[in-house]
């Protein structure tokens, strides 16, 4: 039991670990590229970096949260 326990612990800390940095990459990054190389002068930037933040923020808790899961492996 403690094996398919364990892999379902793992499959799902994965998952959530995939969900951050697709999270990280698109909502957060990718809105600052443009800002930060001076190509695109969008009407608030100081939106665009709280926007950004949040999504960061938010790819740091689910990472955290996967780390958390791991500790509930079985040996």
């Amino acid at each position: 039991m403690s094996l398919v326990h364990n892999e379902r612990i793992k499959l799902t800390a994965n998952w959530l670990n995939s969900i951050s940095a697709a999270s990280m990459a698109v909502g957060g990054f990718a809105q600052l590229a443009p800002l930060a190389a001076g190509s695109v002068t969008p009407g608030n930037p100081t939106g665009v970096v709280w926007f950004s933040t949040v999504w960061i923020v938010l790819g740091l808790a689910l990472h955290v949260t996967a780390r958390i899961l791991l500790k509930r492996l079985q040996e």
